[in-house]
């Protein structure tokens, strides 16, 4: 969820990172806040990345990443069945955060 907090800034604060001065101080500050993630952690985080270009939207705003698509990538991957499982009960938990995230900055932009 850090990138959903951090919104647009994120591009300027990663760019800044590495500047002299307060700039690069308060970018530093922000970004070494960021939370480390393990190589599994890493691998859902890249598949939820590619999942929610799949997300379904709607004139009611963002909706959730479809099982039907989970399942579909786990099998063009050829997860076995326990590891699909797995996949979608850890998609489904990190879709639910981020939309629970992203709500408040939607009824902020009405």
């Amino acid at each position: 969820m850090f990138e959903v907090e951090q919104g647009d800034d994120l591009a300027s604060l990663k760019a800044a990172y590495h500047l002299d001065g307060p700039q690069g101080d308060i970018a530093r500050e922000i970004l070494d806040e960021a939370p480390t993630l393990t190589p599994y952690e890493t691998m859902f985080y890249r598949i939820f990345g590619d999942l929610a270009t799949m997300r379904n939207n709607t004139a009611m705003g963002t909706g959730p990443i479809s099982w039907d698509k989970i399942v579909a990538y786990a099998r063009y991957h050829e997860f076995n069945r326990t590891d699909t499982d797995i996949l979608i009960r850890v998609i489904r938990n990190m879709d639910s955060a981020f939309l629970n995230a992203i709500r408040p900055q939607a009824s902020d932009n009405k």
